[in-house]
């Protein structure tokens, strides 16, 4: 029984690491100054970094928003 519960322990270290990685990944170290200008004509000015297929956008402190790279 100790050992199911030392296994189970184990598997879900290991989850929440590979999530805590991912979404650090996920996240930008350098986000530039700029304007980021959308198809509707739109414009967005922030903190902006492209990441995979979609844009982030820092506004402020603590938010941001992040635009889908087609839009």
């Amino acid at each position: 029984m100790a050992l199911l519960c030392r296994a189970v322990a184990l598997v879900l270290i290991a989850l929440v690491s590979t999530s805590v990685l991912v979404s650090a990944a996920d996240r930008p170290d350098s986000l530039r100054e700029s304007v980021l200008v959308l198809r509707n004509g739109r414009v967005m000015q922030g903190r902006i970094a492209a990441v995979g297929d979609q844009f982030i956008v820092g506004l402020g402190e603590r938010s941001e928003v992040r635009i889908p790279a087609h839009q």
